[in-house]
Order: structure tokens, then sequence, then C-alpha cells
């Protein structure tokens, strides 16, 4: 049996305990001659993807980059409703009469927030949760005196629920690679599968793709079942 070649020796291996009963799985690796447009070019693929930049004090870029794929579920708000997408198909959830969409988003994520163990702080500060934006027209569900009518065919909100990403170190040269499971044992072995993945999309070159990729195709989010990844 051929063994899977490593991207670089393992530093370190860890499990960071998190609140309401999951637990992320930390993988850290080499950098090499990475960088995190390459990073993100080699684990996009066809689904939902993003590419967190930032920078301190307006000009020096921040220690982290963060490129996460393979959302779990994706929370897109268009039209007075959200529409959540998951491997199983979306599902359209109309906000009610002066409901504000955030209440309604927590109410969605309320049945998988219970209460978890002790919370064990980690220097990336961010070990999974949502990642998205929200337009300028979302304003006015802030402040009613802002009466701004959105574009009916862009979404105004989306929201990634994270729990396979990429943490790119660039103070020390590294890459951590996480995955976030439930908390038992079965989620945890899907979660390491979910990071030799990531290690596979990595070890393989950039392949020359001029295809538009886009998070919508048709106003589909496509999403990846975890064990076809």
């Amino acid at each position: 049996m051929k063994e899977r070649m490593q991207l670089s020796s393992v530093i370190t291996d860890q499990m960071v305990e998190l609140p309401y009963r999951r637990i992320a799985i930390v993988r850290e690796k080499g950098a090499d001659l990475e960088t995190p447009l390459s990073v993100y070019l080699k684990l996009r693929g066809q689904g939902a993807s993003f590419l967190l930049e930032s920078v301190s004090g307006g000009e020096q870029v921040a220690r982290f980059s963060f490129i996460g794929v393979w959302p779990k579920r994706a929370f897109v708000f268009q039209n007075h409703a959200w529409h959540v997408h998951s491997p199983a198909g979306v599902e359209q959830l109309p906000l009610k009469d002066s409901e504000n969409p955030f209440d309604q988003l927590r109410q969605i994520l309320r049945p998988t927030a219970e209460p978890g163990r002790h919370y064990l702080e980690h220097p990336l500060r961010f070990l999974g949760g949502l990642v998205g934006y929200l337009s300028y027209d979302f304003v006015r569900y802030f402040e009613p005196t802002v009466n701004i009518m959105p574009r009916s065919d862009l979404p105004e909100a989306i929201f990634l629920e994270v729990n396979s990403f990429v943490a790119f170190d660039h103070a020390f040269g590294k890459l951590m690679l996480i995955s976030v499971a439930e908390g038992e044992e079965q989620a945890i072995e899907e979660a390491r599968r979910r990071l030799d993945a990531l290690e596979d999309r990595l070890q393989k070159p950039m392949k020359e793709d001029t295809q538009e990729v886009g998070m919508f195709s048709g106003q589909r989010l496509h999403l990846h079942q975890s064990r076809s990844l």
C-alpha cells in the first residue's frame, strides 16, 4: 500500500476544547513555498469557500490569514427570508413581521448551541463558527430611519457555518489545518478525515483553471457531503 506523501513533517497535532461540546483538531504543517492565495486556489474546488485577509493599523499584514472550504451549512438572506443551504437541500425560512434577521438566525442555530465544557483559549482566536458578510442595505434592520430597498437579485447577507479551514501563520511560516467535531468519537474521526482531505489537496499542484468560480451557480449554493471530500 502506497503511503500518502506528507506535506511536511508534523509539528504538532492538538485537540482544543470549544463551547457547545465541540472539539477542534488542529494540525500544524510547514508552509514551505505556499502563500494564502496558493492555499486558497488549491482548496477552493467548485463549492462555497473564502479567503480572509486582514491588516493591522491599516498597513501591516495581520498574523493570520484564513482559508475555508466545505461549510457545514450556508445561510443566505434574500427577499426577506433566510435560505438555509445544506447537503440535504435548501430550506426557506421567511422573516416574520417586525422580526430581526439575526434573532431568527439565532433561533435556527439554537438546537446546536448546548452548554459546553471549559473553553481553552487558543492563539488563533478563530476556531470555527460563522463567516460571511452583510450588505449596506442590511442597515435598515438596525436603523429604521434608513429606508434603503435592496436589489432582489442579490443576497443581503451570506454566512457560512465553518468547520474545516486553514490558518496561514505569517509570523512563523506555517499552516494550521483545523477541523471541528461535535464531540463524539465518530465525529472526531470524521474531522480527522477532513484534515486528511485538506492535506491531500495541498499536496497537489494548482490546476490551470480559467473558469469563473463563484458561490452561486443559477442562484444555488453548492455544498459537499463530508464523506465525499
